[in-house]
Order: C-alpha cells, then sequence, then structure tokens
C-alpha cells in the first residue's frame, strides 16, 4: 500500500533539558487507519513470535492477520506470547 506524505509545517522547538521535539503540521484531513502494538495483539488480529526456537532477543516475526495497519512503536518490551511489558 503506497503512502504519500503530505506537504508539512515544522513547528517551533520545544525543549527540555536535553530534549528538543520539534511539532508537525500539515492541513490534510484524512489519514489512515492503524492499530497500536497492544490493541492488536490483545484483539488477536496480529501476533509476535521469536524467529526461531534458538530465540533471537533484537529480532522478533510479526504477523498482521488483520486489514488495519499495526504500529510498533520503538523501544516496547515484550514477554511471552503476546504479551507486553513497558
Amino acid at each position: 500500500m503506497p503512502l504519500a506524505f503530505p506537504e508539512i509545517r515544522v513547528g517551533e522547538a520545544v525543549r527540555h533539558e536535553a530534549l528538543t521535539v520539534f511539532p508537525l503540521f500539515t492541513n490534510q484531513t484524512s489519514g489512515f487507519e492503524y492499530l497500536v502494538s497492544d490493541e492488536a495483539l490483545e484483539g488477536g488480529s496480529a501476533s509476535v513470535e521469536e524467529v526461531s526456537e534458538a530465540g533471537s532477543v533484537p529480532t522478533l516475526t510479526v504477523d498482521n492477520r488483520g486489514d488495519t495497519l499495526v504500529l510498533f512503536i520503538e523501544g516496547r518490551n515484550f514477554v511471552g506470547p503476546n504479551r507486553t511489558a513497558s
């Protein structure tokens, strides 16, 4: 599914200590639907598994059986079959 990026305006920087965030704005009113990983896993439309019996800590396989995109946020920890930990 090809995604087109709308015209984006970068807002004024927001700073807190060593972190700086630049908000992004667009005039586009339509977006695309997605579920965050917890919603997809709890609803059964997606599953996460290790790549092999031996496992590989940084590598997992995601199976999205639903019709909706699933957003996995970096830094999220997965513990056991389809269970997440912060």
